[in-house]
């Protein structure tokens, strides 16, 4: 399942008129750069300094921003600015040596090319991500045995039979579990894009 941003919410926040679409970008999107730049190696202060650098920029420039209508264009318009942002903090620093730094120049190489292995970890990031705050929304309504067959098969990518056994439930109820968790997860994102 690929979670993609609303091209709606976009446009409503390009437009800078909508305080709540802007809000609601906010709480989309910190919380997933800042987790990424902490996971790169920075430490909280320095991750929420890039990331409200990231915010600035996408402030400033998301105005300017052309959807290509591919999905995941603005995903990848992000992971560019997010490593733009952390490549000018690397500049800047003094007290970072070493392996540290090595570390966190290869990370920003990698996610400027789209075919490196960081660059396609960060999308899989973003869905996640995505996923996982839609999932907050709708868990009250599955009994929690469901909402965990479900997760352990996307989230921890284990097969129908594997989380069958694990959690003691029959292989068609683990499927069943799945489909109705996805249905109801595209059915509210479809929803929250038509309120937003």
């Amino acid at each position: 399942m690929t979670m993609t941003t609303s091209l709606d919410l976009l446009h409503k926040v390009k437009s800078m008129s909508d305080a709540q679409a802007w809000g609601a970008f906010l709480l989309k999107y910190e919380p997933f750069i800042e987790s990424c730049l902490t996971r790169y190696g920075l430490d909280g202060h320095a991750a929420a300094d890039v990331r409200q650098d990231v915010m600035c920029v996408l402030l400033r420039e998301l105005p300017r921003f052309e959807h290509s209508g591919n999905a995941g264009a603005f995903r990848t318009w992000l992971r560019k600015i997010t490593a733009n942002r952390l490549a000018t903090f690397l500049r800047r620093q003094t007290r970072l040596r070493g392996p540290q730094v090595i570390h966190l120049e290869s990370a920003v190489e990698q996610l400027v090319r789209d075919d490196s292995e960081l660059a396609q970890r960060w999308d899989r990031e973003h869905d996640c991500f995505l996923i996982g705050r839609l999932l907050e929304r709708i868990a009250p309504d599955f009994a929690p045995q469901t909402i965990a067959a479900f997760e352990k098969q996307v989230f921890g990518e284990l097969s129908a039979d594997e989380v069958a056994e694990l959690l003691c439930m029959p292989k068609a109820s683990v499927i069943t579990a799945k489909s109705r968790v996805l249905r109801r997860l595209k059915q509210h994102a479809t929803e929250l894009e038509e309120r937003i």
